[in-house]
C-alpha cells in the first residue's frame, strides 16, 4: 500500500483543505468511470474479465462491447448526458456491459431489482424517469403489458432467438456497431444546494474549476438555488428541469 500511494505513484495521496477541513485525497484521481474502464483495457486487455457459464470475455472484449452499445444508445436512441437508462436483468455479462455502456456515455444507470413484480418495476421506471430499459425475458414478461404506457425504448438481452415485438436485440445492436468508439461526451459539473444555504459562489466555482483543470475538461460550473422537486413522477418534468439547468449553464458560459 505504501508503494502504491507514495509520491509519484499511480495512487499518490495528498492533503487538501475542502470547506475549511483537511482531507486526504488522491492527487491524480480518475476523471470518470469511462476513464477507469479504458485504463483497465489498456492494463489488462487480454486477461479474463467476465466468466459466466460458457461466456468468457477479456477486458478488451468487454470494453469493445460496451463501446458498441454506448454508440447505439447515443446515435440510435438519442440518449443524452443525464438521461436515466434502466437495467432489469439477473446477474449476467449483459448486465455489466449495459452498465458500462450507460455510464460511459454520460447517462445515469438505474438498477431495477430483479425480484420486483411488474408493478414494482413499473414504479421504478416511472420514479427514475428512465427513457430506456434493458430487460431479460423474465423481467420483460412482468413488464410487457405496461411498457406501451411507459413509453420507454426496450433493448432485450438473452432472449435466445427473436425478441418480442417492440424489443430490440442486445446482441444484434452490439454487432451492428462493433468497432465503434465510445461516444465523446464532455464532462460538466452541477453544484446544487438548498435554498438559503450560506454559499460563496465564487469560492465554489474556483474550487471546482481547480479540480476540473487537472482533468483537462471544460470548466463549466453553475449554481442553482431551486431544489429538485420531491415526489415528482412525471418524466417530462424531470427532463425539463435538466434542460433548464443546461440552458442556465450555457448562458453562464457565454459570460466566462
Amino acid at each position: 500500500m505504501a508503494r502504491l500511494t507514495a509520491p509519484g505513484a499511480e495512487f499518490e495521496l495528498a492533503t487538501e483543505t475542502i470547506g475549511g477541513v483537511e482531507h486526504t485525497v488522491f492527487r491524480n484521481p480518475r476523471t470518470s468511470l469511462r476513464d477507469i474502464y479504458d485504463r483497465a483495457r489498456k492494463d489488462h486487455g487480454d486477461k479474463d474479465f467476465l466468466v459466466y457459464e460458457d461466456t468468457r470475455l477479456t477486458y478488451a472484449e468487454a470494453w469493445g462491447r460496451a463501446a458498441a452499445i454506448a454508440h447505439q444508445l447515443v446515435h440510435r436512441y438519442g440518449v443524452e448526458k443525464g438521461d436515466r437508462v434502466a437495467i432489469g436483468m439477473r446477474n449476467c455479462p449483459e448486465w455489466v456491459i449495459a452498465f458500462m455502456a450507460i455510464t460511459s456515455c454520460g447517462a445515469i444507470s438505474v438498477s431495477l431489482n430483479a425480484w420486483w413484480s411488474g408493478e414494482e418495476l413499473e414504479h421504478g421506471l416511472n420514479e427514475s424517469g428512465a427513457r430506456l430499459v434493458f430487460p431479460d425475458p423474465p423481467r420483460h414478461e412482468r413488464l410487457a403489458d405496461r411498457l406501451p404506457a411507459l413509453g420507454v425504448d426496450t433493448i432485450g438481452a438473452r432472449f435466445g432467438g427473436s425478441p418480442p415485438e417492440g424489443v430490440a436485440d442486445f446482441d444484434e445492436l452490439r454487432l451492428e456497431a462493433a468497432g465503434q468508439p465510445t461516444p465523446d461526451v464532455k464532462l460538466a459539473v452541477v453544484v446544487m444546494a438548498r435554498p438559503g444555504a450560506d454559499l460563496d459562489a465564487a469560492a465554489i466555482r474556483a474550487h471546482v474549476a481547480e479540480h476540473l483543470a487537472r482533468f483537462k475538461v471544460p470548466r463549466y460550473v453553475w449554481l442553482r438555488d431551486v431544489p429538485l422537486p420531491r415526489g415528482a413522477t412525471e418524466k417530462i418534468d424531470k427532463r425539463a428541469l435538466r434542460d433548464e439547468m443546461l440552458r442556465e449553464g450555457a448562458a453562464g458560459r457565454g459570460s466566462d
